[in-house]
């Protein structure tokens, strides 16, 4: 078994309490509040903003060329395709007006994120990243398999690409990277790579309900 097959297997409750949690249900039924949904929007703009130059670190970190190759157009999907794609669109679906407060897991996970990159060993690094790819699609897919959606549906352009086949392709790759760098990690930086991936997971489900009961940190100005 593969370390992201492992990682996956240790996260099922987790991906259970994140698929019945009312954000992702009233996302799917569309009876998620606008308001929610774009304040949702502007924590995850942000974060992919970070999270696209985690994932650069990571890149310019990297020996083998396929990896570099790998982690810079990961980093320009975070930052163009889904941030100035999926983003934009329900910036001007929702009249969404760019906000400087943050949430409190939007703040933890972009910096654990940010520190992990910078300063732990990469393998350490690219299991904190995965996350945020494999949660993501499997939410998609959860939500979009063997269900159609309205072309009216309000959220069918953010279900379309998490559920969609290029996402897909992208989390085959990331997985496929951190199953090379486990496969040759010491059993000791193994579980330093279990470790990264867990809080990630776990900062996942926390990003969705901080902006769900939206619980801003109180800060003012952008970091």
């Amino acid at each position: 078994m593969t370390f992201s097959e492992q990682m996956i297997q240790k996260i099922a409750p987790l991906m259970l309490r994140i698929n019945t949690h009312p954000f992702i249900q009233e996302l799917k039924s569309g009876e998620l509040s606008p308001h929610v949904f774009g304040h949702y929007i502007e924590q995850d703009s942000y974060y992919l903003t970070h999270y696209s130059k985690a994932l650069a670190l990571l890149a310019a970190r990297s020996h083998e060329s396929a990896h570099i190759e790998a982690f810079l157009d990961f980093s320009k999907g975070a930052l163009i395709a889904e941030k100035e794609g999926v983003h934009d669109i329900f910036r001007g679906k929702l009249n969404v007006s760019h906000s400087n407060e943050r949430t409190f897991a939007c703040l933890a996970y972009v910096h654990f994120l940010r520190s992990t990159c910078a300063l732990d060993p990469i393998e350490v690094a690219a299991a904190a990243i995965l996350p945020c790819f494999w949660i993501y699609h499997a939410v998609g897919i959860t939500l979009t398999q063997n269900h159609s959606f309205p072309n009216h549906h309000p959220y069918l352009p953010w279900l379309e690409v998490y559920g969609g086949e290029d996402f897909a392709n992208g989390v085959s790759r990331a997985c496929t990277i951190v199953d090379q760098l486990a496969t040759a990690a010491s059993p000791h930086l193994r579980t330093r790579m279990e470790s990264a991936f867990l809080i990630s997971a776990q900062l996942e489900w926390h990003f969705w309900d901080d902006a769900y009961h939206q619980r801003w940190i109180g800060h003012h100005g952008a970091l």
